[in-house]
């Protein structure tokens, strides 16, 4: 089965990249269907109770945002947008159009809860596809990411530089060696089950944005929220990936 590399303008990279991915994040006998190299910016939304960057619509909007967590959807407007004024109007030079879309009937639908664990991740990484679930990762150098140490982790260093607590202080453990070569990161992902229906969706965006249509791959979740990802004005890159989603050559 072919797999869609990462299009970046490093071939010999994004090579390396799925060999990378294959090798630590793929489960055993799970191919790759493609992979989009594309942040996780640009998106706008056509979500009953918000605006087209996120954010809740005075009134109603608001009080239906409050079951989601209005500093949630904050979270996601802020993370997920590129920047430029809710119209897409830019000046004298015509926006390109949106790199996806976010649709529902409510604040509290899968698509805007999934785009809000996508934003908490951060919008760096890349779109990959296998037959078992839709994923974002990232490839970066050993130890780029290292999480915050919790509470007890922090008394313990307290314990040790202030000299009480002794007694009962636990012998540390060995630090483990940090890996030499990139390492694969998953940032989000759903498994194929929580998806029910793939498709290709054309867009005509109007005279604001250059050019006017554009075609995204459509991802309909069990609510019939969608994710739409692309923004392509080509039609045959956005028809690859659907070939390549059903397996095809």
């Amino acid at each position: 089965m072919r797999e869609r590399q990462a299009t970046n303008g490093r071939n010999g990279g994004a090579v390396r990249e799925i060999l990378d991915v294959r090798a630590q994040w793929c489960r055993p006998e799970e191919p790759i269907l493609w992979c989009l190299s594309r942040e996780a910016r640009g998106f706008r939304f056509e979500v009953d109770g918000l605006k087209a960057n996120g954010t809740p619509v005075p009134g109603l909007g608001v009080r239906i945002a409050k079951g989601v967590g209005l500093g949630l959807l904050a979270v996601v407007a802020v993370a997920t947008l590129s920047g430029g004024s809710e119209s897409g109007d830019t000046g004298s030079a015509k926006p390109s159009p949106p790199k996806g879309f976010v649709t529902g009937s409510s604040p509290d639908c899968i698509a805007v809860a999934e785009m809000a664990r996508i934003a908490e991740a951060g919008a760096e990484g890349f779109w990959l596809l296998t037959p078992a679930r839709l994923a974002r990762l990232v490839v970066g150098k050993p130890g780029a990411e290292r999480k915050v140490p919790d509470v007890g982790a922090l008394l313990g260093g307290a314990k040790r530089v202030f000299g009480f607590g002794r007694d009962d202080a636990k012998p540390e453990a060995p630090e483990e060696s940090e890996p030499s070569g990139p390492v694969v990161r998953e940032k989000w992902s759903v498994p194929w089950e929580a998806i029910v229906g793939i498709d290709v969706h054309q867009r005509k965006l109007g005279r604001k944005y250059s050019p006017s249509a554009a075609w995204y791959l459509r991802f309909t979740f069990r609510d019939g929220s969608t994710f739409e990802i692309g923004g392509d004005h080509e039609a045959d890159a956005v028809a690859q990936l659907a070939a390549m989603t059903r397996g095809e050559r």
